[in-house]
């Protein structure tokens, strides 16, 4: 994260192999963190968290899976 006195927060996510880059600037709309069993089953976890941010404001760099 890069914050600056007039910079917006940047914040960077990378993939394991490094092929896909995201960048999201500023501060997220909505940060949710949720206990369904849905979430539980695809993280592999007891909980979930996530962040939205608006698509303006996300860069996505690289190759994405075209499942």
């Amino acid at each position: 994260m890069a914050r600056g006195p007039s910079s917006q927060t940047v914040r960077h996510a990378t993939c394991e192999c490094g092929q896909l880059r995201i960048a999201v600037t500023g501060e997220p709309e909505h940060v949710h963190a949720c206990t369904c069993s849905k979430c539980q089953r695809r993280s592999g976890s007891v909980m979930t968290f996530s962040a939205w941010f608006p698509e303006a404001r996300v860069t996505v760099r690289g190759k994405t899976a075209s499942w």
